[in-house]
C-alpha cells in the first residue's frame, strides 16, 4: 500500500513525503483497530457458547 503512493511521489515531485505516509499509514491503522474489535467480539461470542450457563448459575 506504501509502493503506489510512493510513486506518486516520485513521479509527480508535487506532494511530500508525509502525505504519502499518511496516505498508507491511516488506513493500515484503522484496520488494525477494527480487527482487535473483531477479535475480542469473537472471543466473547466463543465465550457465550462454550459457557452458556455461567452467568445464570452464579
Amino acid at each position: 500500500m506504501l509502493l503506489p503512493s510512493y510513486i506518486l511521489y516520485v513521479l509527480q515531485s508535487t506532494i511530500p513525503l508525509y502525505v504519502c505516509v499518511l496516505i498508507a499509514l491511516i488506513p493500515r491503522a484503522l484496520m488494525m483497530g477494527t480487527f482487535t474489535f473483531m477479535v475480542a467480539i469473537g472471543i466473547d461470542r466463543m465465550l457465550g457458547i462454550c459457557f452458556p450457563f455461567w452467568l445464570v448459575l452464579s
